[in-house]
């Protein structure tokens, strides 16, 4: 994999957080590497974005090894050979560390926490490790954050097209790929699951992100001044809003509401417009309202905005149902936790099955899910098993998370960068009402999300010199 760095004015916006230029080895020693164009991570989470819940169960026939975890380990030993060839000490490490935004530091706490708990937790773990293995690898997916801050993915037109090609592939094969195969889809099976079988609430976050980062170029970026590629940035747009419409989902609606509300307000506010004089930034604010406008309407009258009003007014339908067993399951497991004052400060650990234990699987598993270890809610799962410490981590590093996404969209920020803001807005929302971070298609993106975010915070004199 090459590890060539990239130039300072391949980022979008000039200068995307790159340092000064420094060609001189001795400049480039004691310092993080510099972007490059294909990390290993962010070819990983590229490819995780594009195929979700299938592509994740690729992997070694016959082991408990798949596509995530072969990347993730192949992105490890790429970092610890970039950090050895450019010199990066521990020190170097830790003094860019402290100098990073809180929620990096947040999810490398959660991390630190986990294997604290991990260690407490090291008898049920040995009775059945490749169970306690799976409790804790969601968590364990947070050294993507680190990694993606020791060696960010860059900028730069290619980096833009394959964003585009891979946002491209997954809306196709969400809309095109069960009908042009029909059912011999369903003949190759994927560790349990058929290729191109779309998980409603992660395809619709992605599909989210997918509008959200259009009309980011299109209002922030790079806006192409030809008509035929602002012609196929609209199309893959319109065509991510019809995959939030045909998946159904609640969840992937309000990820993709909030990334595209994001962007609009930052657009409508953004200190440009107040240079240009009081008139361009009223118009830009009748904008905004119009559109919020707009996308209320539309979303009202959508499918997965009508389950979205049924569930909130009360009305009976399948989507009040899936609410008041999601609301009893919660309950359940919170009542379970706080019974214990032990379970209430350090959580059950890995191994254990809280959700047999506080007897409410039955409401969770039915004739598509089958052993079911999590709340469906990632704040309560954490709470379950890291306690009220590693909870309130989970909160911080979302929350910090959302706050450091606004910031860099409202700055000068490259195509991942964009990226990875919008998936650490979606993410979460889906996270809270399904099974999304505890995965691997939907923790590594997160993580890495978070990393790459934090790097471009970095002060100058602690990255690396773009040659």
């Amino acid at each position: 994999m090459s590890v060539r760095p990239l130039s300072v004015r391949s980022t979008r916006g000039g200068d995307g957080g790159s340092a000064h230029v420094d060609a001189t080895e001795g400049g480039l020693r004691g310092r993080l590497p510099s972007p490059i164009e294909l990390p290993v991570l962010w070819i990983a989470v590229l490819y995780l974005v594009a195929t979700g819940r299938w592509g994740s169960y690729v992997g070694v026939p016959g082991l408990p090894f798949y596509a995530g975890d072969i990347l993730l380990a192949l992105a490890t030993a790429q970092v610890a050979v970039v950090l050895h060839r450019r010199g990066t000490t521990l020190r170097d490490i830790g003094q860019a560390l402290a100098r990073a935004n809180m929620a990096l530091l947040f999810s490398l706490s959660l991390l630190a926490w986990v294997i604290l708990r991990g260690v407490l937790s090291i008898g049920s773990v040995l009775d059945d490790p490749l169970l306690g293995l799976r409790d804790a690898a969601p968590y364990a997916y947070a050294v993507a954050a680190l990694l993606a801050f020791l060696l960010p993915a860059g900028g730069g037109a290619r980096q833009r097209r394959v964003v585009y090609i891979v946002l491209t592939a997954h809306a196709a094969w969400v809309l095109l790929g069960q009908r042009l195969l029909g059912g011999s889809v369903d003949s190759f099976i994927l560790g349990g699951t058929p290729i191109l079988t779309a998980r409603p609430d992660f395809d619709s976050a992605v599909a989210g992100a997918a509008i959200a980062f259009s009309l980011y170029d299109l209002l922030l970026g790079r806006r192409p001044r030809r008509f035929w590629p602002v012609a196929a940035i609209v199309v893959l747009a319109v065509a991510n809003a019809v995959v939030i419409a045909t998946l159904q989902t609640r969840a992937g609606l309000l990820a993709g509401v909030v990334g595209f509300g994001v962007v609009l307000l930052i657009w409508a506010t953004r200190s440009g417009a107040r240079q240009q004089g009081q008139t361009s930034r009223h118009m830009r604010l009748a904008v905004l309202f119009a559109s919020l406008a707009v996308l209320g309407a539309v979303v009202a009258v959508s499918p997965p905005g009508q389950r979205l009003l049924q569930a909130v007014t009360g009305e009976e339908s399948q989507a009040l149902g899936t609410v008041q067993v999601r609301e009893f399951a919660w309950k359940g497991v919170t009542d379970y936790v706080l019974a214990d004052a032990k379970r209430t400060a350090i959580g059950v650990g890995f191994g254990p099955d809280f959700i047999q234990d506080a007897g409410i699987a039955y409401s969770l598993e039915g004739t598509e899910y089958k052993d079911v270890r999590s709340p469906h809610n990632y704040i309560l799962g954490t709470l379950a098993r890291l306690g009220v410490a590693g909870a309130l981590l989970a909160v911080l590093t979302m929350v910090s998370g959302a706050f450091l996404a606004v910031r860099r969209l409202g700055g000068s920020a490259d195509d991942a960068t964009v990226l990875a803001a919008l998936l650490v807005l979606g993410l979460p929302i889906t996270a809270l009402l399904g099974v999304v971070l505890e995965s691997p298609f939907g923790a590594i993106p997160y993580f890495w999300a978070i990393g790459q975010l934090a790097r471009r915070g970095v002060s100058p004199e602690h990255q690396s010199a773009a040659v």
